[in-house]
């Protein structure tokens, strides 16, 4: 969310440095392109996520070191107080199975995709278009998990947004691999791998060698 003026000026042709739109030369070279063609559809870029610096800051400090940040910082983060917590059990496990342990390193984690699901939640109440596409590490929707979660507790019964049948949105995770290894397992059928049949709705094998995994929500 820190990005977000310069994602409207991006999206509105008045800027063309698209680097500062994301984190690092790895995050533009790999989601650079989809800005670029976001711009070219005539489409909104919207920064979903919240700030580096205050997920970092609950990572060493907790969650209670964001009642210390005032005005326009908070209005770049989820309604306060977020589930700062793990919303599923089958979560809670996936973090601990990459070493995600430390319960401050979890709220932050927990802090990323609670703003990711209501920064896009926010966007269809608010505009007139009626889909919005979440680009995200694959780590944060696989499995329907994480953002996922999240967006189905805002839209709960009672919740701040309508409610949002599970058959409204759907969840593509962008799985890298090199060519040998695909036709390895092509041989024995990669369909039918059970490892993959809970991982989204979709799951598109790009060439490997570029590093990283790509979820992607759509709504």
């Amino acid at each position: 969310a820190d990005a977000r003026r310069d994602a409207e000026s991006f999206a509105s042709g008045r800027s063309n440095d698209v680097a500062k739109l994301f984190r690092g030369e790895g995050d533009t070279k790999r989601y650079g392109p989809l800005a670029f063609l976001a711009r070219a559809l005539g489409g909104p870029i919207v920064a979903a996520n919240a700030p580096r610096r205050h997920a970092r800051l609950v990572a060493k400090q907790g969650v209670s070191a964001l009642d210390t940040i005032s005005g326009d910082d908070v209005a770049k983060l989820p309604p306060l107080p977020y589930h700062h917590t793990p919303l599923s059990e089958a979560y809670a496990e996936r973090l601990q199975m990459v070493g995600l342990r430390s319960k401050n390193v979890v709220a932050a984690q927990c802090l990323w995709d609670a703003a990711m699901a209501h920064s896009c939640l926010d966007f269809l109440k608010t505009n007139t278009r009626d889909a919005i596409m979440l680009v995200c590490g694959a780590f944060h929707v696989q499995h329907f998990l994480g953002v996922v979660d999240h967006v189905e507790k805002y839209t709960e019964s009672g919740g701040p947004f309508e409610p949002l049948d599970r058959d409204e949105f759907r969840v593509v995770v962008c799985v890298p691999m090199d060519g040998p290894s695909f036709l390895r397992r092509s041989l024995v059928d990669v369909w039918d791998d059970p490892s993959l049949d809970t991982v989204a709705d979709f799951i598109v094998f790009t060439r490997g060698g570029h590093g990283g995994v790509t979820g992607v929500c759509a709504a």
